[in-house]
């Protein structure tokens, strides 16, 4: 009776959105890993090499753009579900986070398309192909747009991802150890505008080196690796908070899509251990004693 109680008391449109959120959460982890394993699966060539290396491989390159393009759609939609779930402490700042999270994103995912399309409409321009001269100068001014596009992404997406670790550590509704992993998630995103922007302009090197920067492989793996870990957590927070007796079904179908995809798709071979741990700790959690959902009040007005 108690249980049902609780139950009734809890609006059905607030637990929908806290549980689409955590989808979205396991969406967006899924998309980060999707992208970054795309991004290292291209041809490291310098701007001289670039144009070929689209025409050699253009599939693996419209695969990147439309990863990214996924990552854009999804990371934006989880951001701004999440900051409205936790804006009852502090409305401008979760404004702030939902605004500098959407240009983030954005800029990333705009950045990749622009990168992708620019070059292929170089091949595509006047039925020919570029002289080699001529090719390499438009991938040049490509590759550097696209960069710059880029870090000032990270950047934006970096400080909301530090903005939403202060509001779940106000807001009383997720853990307050979760702020740990917003924050490092957050300061791990500001890592390429550090090394993509600002060590160039300290420095008298030309451009944007993004991918020649020796720090750069460092940082791309602890930004994805941070991203996915802290989209993974929130998902499986928000579950056990609102769906605590129905975790057995997302836990199963988390290990049965992990061991899917592994060892045979390399270029998302790290989402196997997002998945089958994310899995296995879902079905723990449903096999502990029934809980009844613990949302608080507060965080539903």
């Amino acid at each position: 009776m108690a249980d049902s109680k609780v139950g009734a008391q809890t609006p059905s449109r607030e637990t929908t959105g806290l549980v689409a959120t955590a989808l979205l959460g396991i969406l967006a982890g899924t998309a980060v890993q999707i992208a970054f394993g795309f991004a290292g699966a291209l041809p490291d060539v310098d701007p001289s090499g670039q144009y070929q290396s689209f025409v050699s491989n253009r599939l693996l390159y419209y695969g990147y753009g439309w990863a990214f393009a996924f990552f854009g759609l999804v990371v934006i939609a989880f951001i701004v579900a999440l900051a409205s779930i936790l804006r009852h402490r502090s409305p401008t700042v979760a404004s702030a986070a939902s605004a500098l999270g959407v240009v983030g994103a954005f800029l990333i995912a705009f950045a990749a398309n622009f990168y992708v399309g620019a070059l292929a409409s170089i091949q595509a321009a006047a039925g020919a192909a570029p002289g080699p001269a001529d090719a390499t100068y438009q991938a040049a001014i490509i590759s550097n747009v696209s960069n710059f596009s880029t870090v000032f992404g990270w950047l934006g997406l970096g400080i909301s991802m530090l903005l939403l670790g202060w509001l779940i550590h106000r807001s009383g509704l997720l853990p307050d150890w979760l702020r740990l992993f917003a924050y490092v998630g957050g300061a791990a995103a500001l890592t390429p505008f550090l090394i993509g922007a600002v060590f160039p302009f300290a420095s008298d090197t030309p451009g944007f080196p993004w991918f020649s920067n020796p720090g750069f492989p460092i940082a791309d793996t602890a930004t994805g690796f941070a991203l996915t870990l802290m989209l993974f957590l929130t998902a499986i927070v928000l579950l056990y908070r609102v769906r605590p007796n129905h975790l057995l079904l997302p836990g199963i179908i988390l290990i049965v899509l992990g061991v899917a995809l592994f060892p045979p798709y390399q270029s998302v071979a790290l989402l196997f251990p997002f998945f089958l741990l994310s899995g296995a700790i879902l079905v723990w959690l449903s096999r502990r004693r029934t809980v009844k959902p613990a949302v608080a009040e507060s965080t539903l007005e």
